[in-house]
């Protein structure tokens, strides 16, 4: 049983859930608050382990925080002291802390703990500051429930402070004096006083909060702060208002950021409050049972008459699939073999499969794959991503809507030991559509990667569910593209392929069936094809169709899937350059195509580029996900399992009744040498050296020796690399986006030679 309180196991939950959702395991400098709920964010942090948090360097806001970060083992360092880029100190990737009291827009009083002057230094040094609290901090205005605005004062200026204060209309304000026993005023790690000063609750921006004070007295949150700062004397006050670090990297105000990105409330009933920057709320219950793991398993499932692929599901997928919400999900395939990323229903975070395996669909659950988002995708949201290998790594561009109904790219690298993706670059690239067009709010988005040379294509669609195009192109960047269709389609799915001849097709619905656009790179028009169904479309759901997936072989046929009204997956095939005439195809049976969970679930596939060999990936029930693979001509399918979670997650603390071992000590605490060992070693030790010394010496006079009796050597030539030179032997010379060949010749500069020649760069 926890001994913990109400309110202690509020604030522990809540840490918990900010951590596992905000801190990346390719986050280097890392902010450390002040205040009793930090010491459950430090906790949850320690507990992911030195190889989670080995290479990370973390930034403490006074005292209290410092001799935390130093007892957990974590690398600490003074936020003046942070190391330089480009001759500016670096910028922390994220900053935990507490709060005193949160209003309905994120505004945030701080202070009560005497630290807020560093507190604010660290908040706005990061690219996002995460607030972690319990749900005694929530309130629709400030000074609700705290009714005192700290201030950090010069103390020979307090008494002028005061008076100004009192004609702000301050009831009262007063210095704080120091705890029971002690004489004097609470001094700062700064050396300076701190005033309480009550005022009536702030005003939002949505009550019509002004830049000034109101006529009948009362303060916006803004404005007060304002008045406050330019006293003569203060030095720092408690509010924490105006742009969010999302909102900052947008308008290019780096390092004045003070308001957090997302809030997170520890509520009575054990669940989360999670509040972020747009002002929407979510509940999320944390209890053991909310999660489900895929099953490790070593063959392929069997059930009757059920034939299986020969591939396998390796490790665990943490992912929340709850019978009643659809996960998002996208997929694409490179020379490393198939990719997965999955939005979890419940958290919204965004999962996948390890990067760096060319036959399995790994899932790791002891350190789960959750790719960094700097701006956080919306719930349930569309996603459409694509993928290449360039001998070296492996690459990933993912496309997704965020909570304003931006659509965000983000690029990604993959780290080859760990088979993790780090977020490299990420921009929203719906601001190059041309004014008076904004993405629907559930629009469905596909993506196609035509090569070095052609770039990327996105497709969205509009408020009025028009698709559009946009482009990408190096080096000139993303560029509006133009409208795809004059006409709306019925519904909100859309699929996209690219031929080997680089056209590209569009498929959208349509009233009694599909709407056919191709277009070839050179051109500047789409071709819009009458289509023509040689049959009847099996419970086509024109009208309410959530998923389309499209692929196109090398002869240039193409192959449509959809899933009916009857949640059943149906397929058309378009004849070579027939792109008006679809052909309905039998249904495979129920053990090669199993049914969908819904109608609505996601729909995806993955394909090399001019070869008939794909996979779609659907849910299939609240407990699988279906893979089925066509492999030219023969269907197979793997159904991966999910199975209660185990006895603790890995995003929830462990219970306090559970044996845990001792937390790791700090780097440089090392265990002293016992008395006979040092005697040991300092007798050993100088007969060791000597011995090596000789063996040196007999070495180098031999070869000497025979240098004369032989000559000089001369170095062999190299006319090709040996396979022992490749990043990953196993992957032949080419790339979906961007051929590579061998270098011909002996290079007269061995030293510089690469085994590799691009044939043309290529970076989205």
């Amino acid at each position: 049983m926890s001994t913990l309180s109400p309110v202690e196991s509020a604030k522990k939950a809540a840490a918990a859930r900010a951590v596992s959702e905000h801190l990346q395991p390719s986050h280097r400098y890392v902010g450390i608050g002040s205040g009793s709920t930090v010491v459950y964010v430090v906790d949850a942090i320690a507990a992911k382990g030195p190889l989670f948090w080995g290479e990370m360097t973390f930034f403490p806001t006074g005292s209290q925080s410092k001799g935390l970060i130093r007892a957990a083992g974590l690398r600490l360092c003074n936020l003046d002291d942070r190391p330089l880029e480009s001759g500016k100190p670096v910028t922390l990737d994220v900053a935990f802390d507490g709060a005193d009291e949160v209003d309905a827009e994120l505004n945030c009083v701080k202070g009560g703990g005497a630290c807020l002057l560093q507190e604010k230094l660290v908040a706005i040094a990061a690219k996002k500051f995460v607030v972690v609290a319990d749900y005694r901090k929530l309130s629709k205005n400030l000074l609700t429930q705290w009714k005192a605005i700290p201030i950090e004062v010069l103390p020979m200026a307090a008494p002028d402070v005061l008076n100004q204060l009192v004609a702000l209309g301050s009831t009262g304000p007063l210095v704080r004096p120091g705890v029971p026993g002690k004489a004097g005023e609470v001094v700062t790690d700064n050396g300076m006083w701190i005033i309480d000063a009550p005022f009536a609750p702030l005003k939002l921006l949505s009550e019509g909060a002004g830049a000034e004070r109101a006529a009948d007295g009362s303060w916006g949150v803004k404005a007060l702060a304002d008045e406050i700062v330019k006293i003569p004397g203060v030095v720092e006050v408690g509010i924490f208002f105006g742009l969010d670090g999302s909102e900052a990297a947008k308008v290019g105000k780096f390092g004045l950021a003070q308001k957090p990105v997302a809030a997170y409330f520890g509520m009575e009933d054990g669940s989360v409050k999670v509040t972020n920057a747009a002002g929407s709320e979510r509940n999320l219950i944390v209890r053991k049972s909310d999660y489900c793991f895929i099953l490790n398993i070593s063959s392929p499932i069997s059930r009757p008459k059920m034939r299986t692929s020969t591939s396998k599901v390796a490790a665990l997928v943490c992912f929340l699939l709850l019978s009643s919400a659809m996960a998002s999900m996208a997929a694409w395939s490179t020379d490393m073999g198939d990719q997965l990323v999955l939005q979890s229903p419940t958290s919204h975070l965004l999962y996948h499969s390890s990067c760096n395996t060319s036959t399995d669909l790994v899932f790791p659950v002891n350190d789960p794959f959750i790719l960094e988002t700097e701006f956080p995708p919306k719930e349930h949201g569309s996603l459409a991503g694509v993928g290449w290998f360039d001998a070296v790594t492996t690459w990933a561009c993912l496309w997704y809507q965020d909570s304003s109904n931006n659509l965000v790219y983000a690029r990604y690298e993959c780290n080859a030991t760990s088979g993790a993706y780090a977020l490299h670059n990420s921009e929203i690239i719906s601001a190059a559509l041309p004014d008076g067009i904004a993405l629907h709010n559930r629009t469905a988005l596909s993506a196609v990667l035509l090569g070095a040379e052609e770039g990327i294509r996105v497709y969205a669609h509009d408020e009025e569910r028009r698709i559009h195009e946009l482009s990408f192109h190096n080096p000139t960047g993303w560029l509006y593209g133009g409208s795809v269709a004059d006409q709306p389609g019925n519904g909100l799915a859309l699929a996209s392929a690219a031929s080997a001849e680089k056209e590209v097709t569009v498929i959208v619905p349509g009233e009694k069936g599909i709407q056919v656009l191709q277009k070839s790179i050179e051109d500047s028009v789409w071709d819009r094809s009458t289509t023509s169904i040689s049959g009847e479309m099996a419970s086509f759901p024109s009208n309410n169709l959530h998923s389309l997936a499209l692929t196109t072989d090398e002869e240039g046929s193409s192959s449509l899937f959809y899933i009916g009204t009857d949640a059943r997956l149906h397929h058309l095939l378009s004849p070579p350059n027939s792109p008006e005439t679809w052909v309905p195809q039998p249904t495979q049976p129920r053990d090669l195509w199993p049914k969908a969970q819904t109608p609505s679930v996601p729909l995806t596939i993955t394909s090399r580029r001019g070869a008939r060999v794909f996979t779609l990936y659907y849910q299939a029930s609240p407990t699988e996900i279906a893979s089925a693979t066509f492999n030219g001509e023969t269907w197979s399918t793997t159904l991966l399992p999910l199975l209660p979670p185990p006895e603790i997650s890995p995003f929830l603390t462990p219970d306090p009744t559970t044996p845990r071992t001792e937390p790791p000590q700090p780097r440089d605490v090392k265990a002293p040498l016992s008395k006979p060992a040092l005697i040991a070693l300092c007798t050993i030790l100088p007969v060791v050296v000597v011995l090596a010394l000789c063996a040196a010496c007999l070495f180098t006079h031999r070869r000497r020796q025979a240098a004369a009796r032989h000559g000089p050597r001369r170095a062999p030539s190299r006319t090709r690399p040996r396979s022992t030179d490749l990043a990953f032997r196993h992957v032949r010379p080419y790339s979906e986006f961007g051929e590579l060949s061998w270098e011909d010749g002996v290079s007269e500069d061995t030293t510089t030679a690469s085994p590799w020649r691009r044939k043309r760069g290529w970076t989205c």
